[in-house]
C-alpha cells in the first residue's frame, strides 16, 4: 500500500495500484505542451488541440503558469472524459498530466 499526496488539493489517500498509475512521470508522456505565460483560455485550448490528435490512453503533460488553469484544466478533463492523473507544482509553473479518454 502506498500513501500518495495530491499537492494541488492537499489530500492524502492510500492506494493499492501500479506506480505508473500514481506517478505519471513513471509512464511515457506522449506529448509536452508549453503554455507558460499564456492566459485563459489558451492553456486549455492548446491541450484540447493536442489531445484531439492523440490516441486513447496516451498522456499529455501541460505546463502552465496561468492561475486560472488550476480551475480550468480539471473542469476541462471532467467535461471531456479525460483523466487528470496528477497536478505538480514546479516553482512558478504547474504541470498537468492528462490521460486521453
Amino acid at each position: 500500500m502506498q500513501i500518495v499526496t495530491s499537492a494541488w488539493r492537499g489530500e492524502t489517500s492510500a492506494l493499492d495500484s501500479d506506480p505508473a498509475a500514481i506517478y505519471p512521470r513513471a509512464m511515457d508522456v506522449t506529448q509536452d505542451i508549453d503554455a507558460i505565460g499564456l492566459l485563459c483560455p489558451w492553456p486549455v485550448l492548446k491541450a484540447q488541440k493536442a489531445l484531439r490528435e492523440m490516441a486513447s490512453g496516451e498522456v499529455l503533460c501541460l505546463m502552465a503558469t496561468d492561475p486560472v488553469a488550476f480551475i480550468d484544466v480539471p473542469h476541462f478533463c471532467e467535461q471531456e472524459g479525460h483523466s487528470l492523473l496528477e497536478v505538480e507544482e514546479d516553482g512558478s509553473s504547474v504541470r498537468y498530466y492528462i490521460q486521453k479518454a
